[in-house]
């Protein structure tokens, strides 16, 4: 039986770049309310860089009233350890946020030094610095989903997927066995499903590839964003 040790092994070649290009639809109201954008790159020494973009109108959240963009730009070792983070989030285009971190190992220690910016909207910024200190051998995640199927050992014989975030959180999901799902086009798709343990994030990896096919989160009873896969490759 093959050991799915991570998305590498199945689709993933050296110096490749796989485009994941991902529809966000609100669940109750069925409107599309925005799109993700994936890019996955092994490179030298076997290090994975990843660069996702998500995109939502205004209309995703009641209240807020603004476009939210988030980019994030990380990349990991060969054991799929972070090295390094960026990640900027704007409102209608405008800086709301801005967070940088970056992995020392020093000792017998791996620290995680994380700056982090923050625009109010009277027009001040809140600068903060944190640092967070792990054993050496630790892996730490940039606590993205799409870094999940990276921590998967065997799709078969897992019950659950841990992680720990910059912060030092463990986080969670729980391999619920097999389910067919359908993509944009009517497809259907033989999927491993994942959750977490208040099934507020739910999570569908196809089975041959390990990419991830759809993500669906709880934010209110109003708002349920579902981010189904729609394209591979050809953007």
């Amino acid at each position: 039986m093959k050991d799915n040790n991570s998305i590498k092994d199945s689709v993933y070649n050296k110096n490749e770049t796989i485009n994941l290009y991902y529809e966000i639809k609100n669940k109750v109201t069925s409107e599309n309310i925005g799109f993700q954008e994936v890019s996955i790159t092994r490179g030298k020494s076997n290090y994975t860089q990843i660069h996702e973009k998500r995109y939502l109108t205004k209309e995703f959240l009641t209240g807020l009233g603004k476009d939210l963009t988030n980019i994030k730009e990380y990349e990991l070792n060969s054991e799929y350890s972070l090295l390094s983070l960026t990640e900027t989030e704007y409102l209608n285009e405008e800086n709301r946020f801005e967070k940088n971190v970056i992995i020392k190992n020093q000792n017998k220690s791996k620290n995680v030094i994380t700056k982090s910016k923050e625009y109010t909207q009277d027009g001040k910024v809140n600068t903060t610095n944190d640092q967070v200190s792990f054993p050496k051998t630790q892996t730490i995640s940039a606590g993205s989903y799409f870094e999940i199927p990276f921590f998967i050992t065997n799709l078969e014989k897992d019950e659950h997927v841990f992680y720990t975030t910059i912060d030092g959180k463990i986080n969670s999901f729980k391999i619920s066995g097999n389910e067919d799902i359908k993509n944009t086009t009517e497809e259907i798709i033989r999927t491993t499903k994942m959750s977490t343990m208040d099934e507020k994030v739910k999570i569908w990896v196809e089975e041959n590839s390990n990419i991830i096919v759809q993500i669906e989160e709880y934010i209110t009873e109003d708002n349920i964003l579902v981010t189904t896969l729609t394209k591979k490759n050809n953007l």
